[in-house]
C-alpha cells in the first residue's frame, strides 16, 4: 500500500510546501541543530525523503481525526528512523556504512524524534493529520484497482504472504517482520459467512470501514473464487482493450475476457480523486460480448445492463471504484 498512497500524493504537486512547519527549519523544529543544517545541505532531501514515508507508512488505527489523541508507537518510530539512516548511508554522500557521520545522522535522527513528538510538533500534526488522512482513502482506492487488475488481467496472479490486507512496510528489515496469520483467518471466517447474504450493503461497509483491509480481501476472496471456478475464461479466454467515451475517458482502464460463451468485462477508475458523480458523462463500450444484455456484478451481485453498446460508468461506480461484470448466460 506504500506505493498506492504514492500514486495518490504525486497527484498534489504543492504538498511539500504545505506550511513551514512540515520542514527542519519549520517553527520550533531543531533549534539546536541549525549549525548543522546549514553544513548539510542534503539534510532538507532527506526530510522530504521522511515525509514521503511517513504518510506512506503512517499506521491506519492512527488515521483519522481521533488519532491527535492517541500515541504513537515507539516501533513505528523505531522502523521510520531506521529506513532514513539506511537510506542516508547507501546514498553515501555525507555518510555511510563503513564510515558513519555520526553528527549528521544525529541530526536527522533528533530531527525526527521531534517531529513525532506530539508536543513539540501540535502545529505540525494539525496540518499533517487531514492531509494524510486524504492520501491513505486515496491509497485503498488505487490498492485495490490494482488488487482486481493483477486477478484478471492475463497472467498467473503473484501474492506476497502478509500482503492479502493492507501492507505499510519498508524495505528491510522492516518488510521482514511476522505476519499474523491468526488475524487473517479471523478476517477471512468472517468474510465468508457474511458475503452470502445483502453483498452490496455488505461491501459499502467494507469500503466506509476500511481501516483492517477487509475490503481487499474481499475482492481477492471473490476473485480467486472465480478463477478456479472458471479457469479457461483466464487460461485461454481473449484479452480486449475497452474503449470509452466522454469528458473522462482518460481516467478509466476497461477490458474483456471472453472464451466461448463466457464473458467478463472489468472496469476500474484510474483516478483516486473521482467519484461515481464525476463519470455520469462518461461511458464504456461493450466490446464483443453480450449485448443490451444483463451483467452481474461479481462484487456486489447487482444486475447492470449494456445500453445501445455502451455501459454508465457512473452506475458502475456506485458502490466501488473497480467492478467486474459477468454476462448472464
Amino acid at each position: 500500500m506504500v506505493r498506492t498512497r504514492a500514486r495518490g500524493w504525486r497527484l498534489f504537486p504543492w504538498w511539500p510546501m504545505n506550511g513551514r512547519t512540515w520542514f527542519p527549519d519549520g517553527e520550533g523544529f531543531c533549534e539546536r541543530d541549525e549549525e548543522i543544517w546549514k553544513a548539510h545541505h542534503r539534510l532538507h532531501e532527506m526530510t522530504y525523503l521522511f515525509f514521503q514515508n511517513l504518510i506512506a507508512t503512517w499506521p491506519v488505527e492512527l488515521t483519522g481525526s481521533h488519532a491527535l489523541s492517541l500515541e504513537i508507537p515507539d516501533a513505528y518510530k523505531e522502523r521510520l528512523l531506521n529506513a532514513t539512516v539506511k537510506s542516508m548511508r547507501e546514498a553515501r554522500m555525507d555518510t555511510n556504512w563503513i564510515s558513519p557521520n555520526v553528527e549528521y545522522e544525529s541530526a536527522i535522527g533528533e530531527f525526527i524524534a521531534d517531529v513525532l513528538n506530539r508536543e513539540r510538533s501540535e502545529v505540525f500534526f494539525e496540518s499533517f493529520l487531514p492531509f494524510q488522512e486524504r492520501i491513505a482513502s486515496m491509497g485503498v482506492h488505487n490498492s485495490l484497482v490494482q488488487t482486481v487488475l493483477k486477478l484478471t488481467a492475463p497472467g498467473i496472479p503473484d501474492f506476497y504472504q502478509g500482503c492479502e490486507l493492507w501492507d505499510l512496510s519498508l524495505m528491510d528489515p522492516g518488510n521482514r517482520r511476522t505476519v499474523d496469520y491468526e488475524i487473517r483467518r479471523t478476517l477471512l471466517g468472517r468474510i465468508t459467512s457474511e458475503a452470502r447474504n445483502e453483498k452490496r450493503e455488505w461491501l459499502r461497509a467494507m469500503r466506509q470501514n476500511w481501516q483492517d483491509g477487509g475490503i481487499k480481501m474481499a475482492l481477492t476472496n471473490l476473485l480467486l473464487r472465480f478463477r478456479a471456478d472458471n479457469r479457461e475464461l483466464f487460461d485461454a479466454g481473449a484479452y480486449v482493450l475497452l474503449n470509452a467515451s466522454g469528458e473522462l475517458r482518460e481516467k478509466v482502464c476497461g477490458y474483456t475476457r471472453n472464451h466461448e460463451r463466457r464473458a467478463l468485462t472489468v472496469v476500474v477508475s484510474t483516478d483516486a480523486r473521482l467519484n461515481a458523480e464525476s463519470f455520469r458523462e462518461t461511458k464504456l463500450e461493450c466490446g464483443e460480448g453480450p449485448r443490451n444484455t444483463e451483467w452481474r456484478d461479481l462484487f456486489t451481485g447487482r444486475a447492470l445492463r449494456c445500453e445501445r453498446g455502451n455501459f454508465h460508468l457512473q452506475e458502475i461506480f456506485e458502490d466501488l471504484p473497480v467492478a467486474v461484470l459477468v454476462a448472464a448466460l
